[in-house]
C-alpha cells in the first residue's frame, strides 16, 4: 500500500515536470518493494528514467547496473539453468541497451571505468565476435547493431553512427532512442562528460 502511494506521488511529480522529486518517491517505492523483485525493478526503472530526464547520466548508469544485477540474481529462472524468464528478460535487455548507450555517451576514461562497465563493453568488442551467447537476452540483430555503435563511437565515425541510428530506431524504446541521439550529439560536439 505504501509503495503504491509512493508510485502515485512519483507519477504526479513527474507529470508536473519535477523529475528530481519524483525520483525520491520512486526510489522509496523500490525500497518498500524489495521483497517483490519485479515490482522493485519496475520502480527502479522509473528512477533511471527520471535521472535521464535530469541529465544525471552517471546516476542512470548506476541504477541500470543495479537493476541488471538484481534481475539476474533474483529473477525467475528456467529450472536447472541461470537463464531468466518472462519480464526479467525484458528488464535485463532494457538495462543492457541503456547501459551500453550511456557508456558511449559518457565515454569514461579507462582509469575511471568500473569493472562491471568494462565487462559490459568487452561483450561488444569486435575481437570477441562470438560473444552474443553472453548477451542472449538481446535479439541478435540488436546485439550486432549495438556492437557496431560501440565500434563507431570508438572510431568517432559520425556517418556510420547516423546509419546505425536509422537501423536501430524501430528496435529501441523512445528513451533508448533519446540516448542514442545524445551519443550522436556527443560525437559531433564532445562535452567531456566522462572526464
Amino acid at each position: 500500500m505504501a509503495a503504491s502511494l509512493c508510485l502515485e506521488l512519483g507519477n504526479a511529480l513527474k507529470e508536473m515536470n519535477k523529475p528530481g522529486e519524483a525520483c525520491v518517491y520512486y526510489h522509496r517505492a523500490a525500497e518498500l518493494q524489495s521483497q517483490v523483485p519485479i515490482e522493485c525493478l519496475l520502480s527502479l526503472g522509473k528512477v533511471a528514467s527520471c535521472k535521464i530526464i535530469m541529465c544525471d547520466y552517471d546516476g542512470a548508469l548506476a541504477v541500470f547496473t543495479e537493476m541488471q544485477l538484481m534481475a539476474q540474481e533474483k529473477g525467475l529462472q528456467l529450472p536447472g539453468t541461470n537463464a531468466p524468464v518472462g519480464a526479467f528478460v525484458d528488464i535485463i535487455a532494457r538495462c543492457e541497451v541503456c547501459r551500453v548507450l550511456l557508456l558511449m555517451l559518457l565515454q569514461p576514461p579507462p582509469q575511471k571505468l568500473l569493472p562491471e562497465h568494462a565487462q559490459t563493453l568487452e561483450k561488444y568488442d569486435w575481437e570477441s565476435f562470438d560473444s552474443h551467447s553472453q548477451v542472449n537476452n538481446l535479439p541478435e540483430n540488436v546485439f550486432l547493431l549495438l556492437q557496431s555503435v560501440v565500434m563507431a563511437c570508438q572510431e568517432k565515425d559520425l556517418e556510420s553512427l547516423k546509419v546505425l541510428q536509422v537501423e536501430l530506431w524501430p528496435l529501441l524504446t523512445p528513451e533508448q532512442n533519446h540516448l542514442l541521439h545524445l551519443v550522436l550529439q556527443e560525437v559531433v560536439s564532445p562535452s567531456g562528460r566522462g572526464v
